[in-house]
């Protein structure tokens, strides 16, 4: 896809309210992304990776007919910029333009209060408790936006939640005003690349040439792949189900909850290293870096992998997932989400097919 010159078309819908349970773990899942804050120095290298041929052709997800445009509407392709390795793009909030934040761990649209009141967006009252990484808890008010703009998406009279997104602002270097994800994702098929830093907004199904892709399913509005994690050599793989995380950007694999009260967890955890491993909405999170010495996701295969363990995450003790998958794993290349037909495509700059 190349660059439009022209400007991006809108098709308007009106967005469905979000439930508050979406808000209190799924979206603050992306928030508690598990963000080294003194890494190791491969923390932020890419992952290498490698594939093996698939069982059979009938694991294809085939495409829905739902579609992001009209009938008529060509893909739209976008700039971005990459920021602390978030996807950050101009968001136009009730005819103020302010720094949006694209995450696939988002269920909904949260901004950041102090902007939501300088914008005059009046609080309907309190959603409950948000706790995401670290343990200071923070609290979600029902918000209404009247018109909300991210590229080629017009949302009208779409809910959010208003919320004090300050830790991570201060973590990532830069204002962090709204987080969106799954408003602007389950329209139709989105592709990031990282290597020309653009966006392609398009119709469910337009990037049927992914030559792997992975299906996934929606848990409280944010995708989760089934993987196999071989913790050791000798160790037998177990089966997992991890959240695809734009906002988990530096950690390749982050995981917690059940999984760390295993055997095959408590052996794990004892073989890292216990450090702070990241920044969240309630402070920092404390964890253990370790080494897996596999990732399976479909024929994707990653080989002896930097991994993120901690049971500050609340989405994840509460057993929706047993952790994410981060930024790092596809930031050679492109990653692409069709909502509609429950599949994603990773395309690594680097690894090529086996």
């Amino acid at each position: 896809m190349t660059h439009s010159d022209r400007t991006a078309p809108s098709r308007t819908f009106f967005a469905r309210q979000p439930s508050p349970y979406v808000a209190t773990l799924a979206l603050i899942a992306f928030l508690s992304g598990c963000v080294p804050i003194e890494p190791s120095g491969r923390s932020d290298e890419p992952a290498a990776a490698r594939f093996e041929s698939p069982v059979t052709s009938n694991d294809r997800v085939v495409a829905r007919t739902e579609n992001f445009y009209g009938d008529d509407d060509a893909p739209v392709s976008l700039p971005f910029e990459l920021r602390d390795n978030l996807v950050t793009m101009p968001v136009v909030v009730n005819g103020k333009t302010i720094t949006g934040v694209l995450d696939s761990g988002s269920g909904s649209i949260l901004m950041d209060r102090r902007v939501s009141r300088e914008i005059a967006l009046i609080e309907q009252g309190e959603a409950g408790e948000a706790l995401g990484g670290g343990t200071e808890a923070k609290t979600l008010s029902n918000i209404t936006i009247g018109d909300f703009r991210f590229g080629p998406v017009h949302l009208e009279d779409a809910p959010g939640y208003a919320i004090d997104l300050g830790h991570l602002t201060s973590s990532a270097g830069f204002p962090v005003d709204l987080v969106v994800g799954a408003p602007v994702l389950e329209k139709g098929a989105v592709r990031v690349d990282y290597r020309t830093s653009t966006i392609t907004f398009a119709h469910s199904g337009s990037f049927d040439g992914c030559a792997f892709p992975i299906a996934f399913e929606l848990v409280h509005n944010v995708p989760v792949v089934n993987i196999k994690l071989g913790t050791t050599q000798d160790a037998a793989p177990v089966d997992l189900k991890v959240m695809v995380d734009l906002g988990s950007r530096g950690g390749a694999l982050n995981l917690g909850g059940p999984f760390l009260r295993t055997s095959t967890g408590q052996a794990f955890l004892a073989a890292g290293k216990s450090q702070k491993v990241g920044h969240g909405v309630g402070g920092a999170v404390q964890g253990t870096v370790a080494q897996a010495a596999e990732l399976r996701i479909g024929v994707l295969v990653f080989d002896d992998l930097r991994t993120q363990l901690t049971s500050q995450i609340p989405a994840f003790e509460a057993g929706l997932f047993d952790g994410t998958l981060g930024v790092p794993l596809w930031n050679t290349g492109t990653i692409s989400f069709d909502y509609p037909a429950r599949q994603i495509c990773i395309e690594l700059g680097t690894a090529n097919p086996s």
